[in-house]
């Protein structure tokens, strides 16, 4: 099924790159990333409390969801407000536009929520896995029917709204025994305080490569924007496809033998092992054949990727050799020490663009 996501979400992708432009894909990516921002915040760890309670009681489920649904809403506010006050905040009006339909994505996601996460907890990967194949499928056919209709950059935000809503709906259904919409904050104070550390440990991770996409939109324009999130967006499919579906399941695994045994050290040693042997030979290989790759998927007009795909897939190289250490510390209780080094990696991440940026004026 992973392989499934994985074909329909490259082949939307392949598609779309021949419909839209650089520029039409950078408006959508100048959208995406700020509301990368606030997604990495809304989504700061509840999920991951509750996969690893013991015994999660329906009060503390009540207030994962209040908290959850809050943190949800305040996401979608923050888009809508800027995609209304759009034109005295952005130089292009379509950016504005494209904000007021990605506000409408984690409003929707917050029913999502419980059935998706308990399902999760539960190790019910095959009705996990259908819906997440599900939510690919129509997140692709809308977008490719959308481009083709002539929408242009709001075909992807449409296509996140349908995914997002088809999501909500589908896992209400799948897992309709956890559905509630019971609200409380009566033992939320430990869940924010864990949730506030995953924040820290995993969130800024997810804020850095969306802040550096803003400075290369604001420095390079929309048209270089496009052409590194075509870049990135392979990268973030292969890297996801292969490490992030594997890695959730493996993440539950070892909390599974924590909870039994009290240690994790075989799950985690397979893992890392399996990971290793199947992904450095394929991301160093896509490193090297990084332009014929990019012409033969995307076409002529988006050979400016080629560059920023082979210097990421070599991060990815280096990245993997240290998998797994996230979920790692997440359950092993050092997320302080996580965020400690998630911090020092994106200030080193975002200089590094910002130094790249200075040296392309010079020149």
């Amino acid at each position: 099924m992973h392989l499934l996501i994985f074909a329909v979400t490259m082949a939307s992708a392949i598609v779309v790159s021949r419909l839209l432009s650089p520029r039409e894909l950078g408006v959508f990516g100048v959208g995406l990333a700020m509301s990368g921002v606030l997604g990495a915040v809304s989504q700061f760890g509840i999920a991951n409390y509750l996969i690893r309670e013991r015994d999660p009681q329906p009060q503390t489920i009540a207030a994962a969801f209040t908290v959850n649904a809050l943190v949800c809403l305040g996401a979608s506010g923050i888009l809508l407000l800027l995609g209304t006050a759009g034109s005295a905040v952005f130089s292009d009006p379509a950016i504005a536009r494209t904000l007021r339909w990605l506000a409408a994505v984690p409003a929707i996601g917050l029913f999502e929520f419980l059935p998706a996460t308990l399902l999760t907890r539960e190790m019910q990967f095959a009705r996990t896995s259908l819906m997440q194949f599900g939510k690919a499928a129509v997140n692709a056919a809308t977008v490719i029917g959308c481009a083709l209709a002539g929408w242009s950059y709001l075909s992807l935000a449409a296509g996140a709204v349908l995914g997002a809503l088809f999501g909500a709906v589908g896992f209400s259904l799948l897992g309709r025994r956890h559905v509630s919409l019971r609200l409380s904050l009566k033992g939320g104070r430990e869940l924010t305080v864990f949730a506030g550390q995953m924040m820290s440990a995993g969130g800024v991770s997810l804020i850095a490569p969306r802040l550096a996409e803003l400075i290369v939109a604001h420095m390079l324009g929309l048209g270089a924007l496009g052409l590194y999130t075509r870049a990135s967006g392979l990268a973030a499919m292969i890297w996801e496809g292969a490490y992030g579906l594997s890695t959730r399941v493996i993440y539950i695994q070892m909390a599974a033998e924590l909870r039994e045994h009290g240690t994790l050290k075989q799950t985690f040693l397979r893992a890392t092992r399996l990971l290793t042997a199947a992904m450095w030979p394929a991301m160093a290989g896509l490193a090297v054949l990084a332009a014929p790759v990019v012409h033969l998927l995307y076409g002529p007009q988006w050979s400016g990727a080629a560059l920023p795909l082979a210097v990421l897939m070599a991060g990815q190289v280096i990245a993997i050799g240290f998998a797994m250490n996230w979920e790692l510390c997440v359950l092993t209780g050092r997320t302080g020490w996580q965020a400690r080094i998630e911090l020092a990696r994106a200030l080193a991440g975002l200089a590094g663009v910002l130094a790249a940026q200075g040296f392309n004026y010079l020149v």
